[in-house]
């Protein structure tokens, strides 16, 4: 006759965690699928809404509606309109290519943030999937790069800014992909250019996407300083001749709007302080299934003491795709936080804290 805690004992355990396990993966990713097919139902109904949603999209409407004469588009500040252009053209050149199919600028803006959207999630799905440790099997590697890609909806910042016409999520998605091709490229011991082309559309949708190109540089300097310094070059040279072009096709008043006009605006610590709260625990639930990518660092702490750490970081060692997942994507966390002090100044709004 067998003990209770003979071997069978020990097996029985084991399927009931399993059973159980699965019934709650089952339970969590149906949720997240209901959610997001609700959220992209809810989102392509309010796409057609034929007002805008707020002052900025009549803003952007003019815009993209001028942005074939740059001139226009970028006036000196004293004719009419009255108003600034804070943001480089390629959000509004896209939005004029994408109207010519849909009719309508409001539909194919707002379209163009949707998609964006989507593109973003898969990415942050294909780059969690990239990153998992060796002999991780592949139904978990799956189900990580699933609930990255679906907990990128569950973002209140991103839920209100969806789908209101606007660059952000643009200039967002070309980070990302170039954060994902720097990845993939490193894995494979290619120079990763393609990435920094990404990031100089990305600064030319909006100017303040920095954070990941110089995340990726930095990165790129802990494991040989002279081919970080080859992607540097081609990254200021490429901006710098687009920023060039545009400042010689708009007699240097681009440089005013996107530069110099922003920089006049009234800075609030407070107004940023209240708004980095209310950020913060609007992300809260995602800010903390996030933190289980720390779970490495802390086991290596725990196990191996903390002199070492330095060196498990570091991507010279090339045995992890892990951590340099880990290395690019903290040092975008940490310098994408700096770069939220913008929100600062008069009439920003939480889509400043996207990134």
């Amino acid at each position: 006759m067998q003990r209770p805690g003979g071997p069978k004992g020990k097996t029985v355990q084991p399927e009931k965690r399993k059973i159980f396990l699965r019934i709650y993966l089952t339970a969590l990713f149906t949720l997240l699928m209901f959610g997001a097919v609700a959220f992209a139902t809810e989102t392509f109904r309010k796409i057609y809404f034929p007002f805008a949603w707020d002052d900025d999209e009549g803003a952007v409407w003019w815009e993209s509606a001028h942005v074939t004469h740059l001139r226009a588009l970028y006036h000196p500040i004293q004719q009419y309109p009255y108003f600034v252009v804070p943001y480089p053209p390629v959000f509004h050149a896209l939005t004029w290519l994408v109207q010519r199919i849909t009719g309508d600028y409001l539909v194919a803006g707002r379209l163009i943030c949707v998609f964006s959207a989507i593109g973003i999630s898969l990415l942050l799905g294909a780059i969690v999937w990239d990153a998992s440790m060796p002999g991780t099997p592949g139904g978990v590697r799956a189900g990580g790069s699933a609930l990255a890609s679906l907990l990128c909806f569950r973002l209140d910042a991103l839920n209100a800014y969806i789908p209101e016409m606007g660059v952000d999520l643009l200039a967002l998605f070309f980070t990302f992909a170039g954060v994902f091709l720097f990845l993939r490229h490193n894995q494979k011991s290619r120079a990763p250019y393609p990435a920094f082309a990404c990031f100089v559309v990305a600064i030319l949708a909006k100017q303040t996407m920095l954070a990941a190109p110089l995340a990726c540089l930095l990165a790129a300097t802990l494991v040989s300083r002279a081919k970080a310094l080859r992607y540097f070059l081609f990254f200021i040279c490429s901006s710098g001749a687009a920023v060039g072009l545009l400042a010689w096709a708009t007699h240097g008043e681009i440089l005013r709007h996107v530069l110099l006009y922003n920089a006049v605006q009234p800075f609030s610590l407070g107004h940023w302080i209240r708004g980095f709260s209310a950020n913060l625990l609007a992300t809260a639930p995602v800010a903390a299934v996030s933190c289980l990518a720390l779970l490495p660092v802390l086991r290596h702490l725990r196990f191996e003491g903390r002199r070492s750490l330095a060196a498990w970081i570091h991507p010279r060692a090339k045995t992890s795709a892990l951590r340099q997942a880990l290395t690019v994507l903290g040092i975008e966390l940490a310098i994408a936080l700096l770069i939220s002090l913008t929100y600062g100044k008069s009439g920003s709004g939480l889509h400043y804290f996207l990134e």
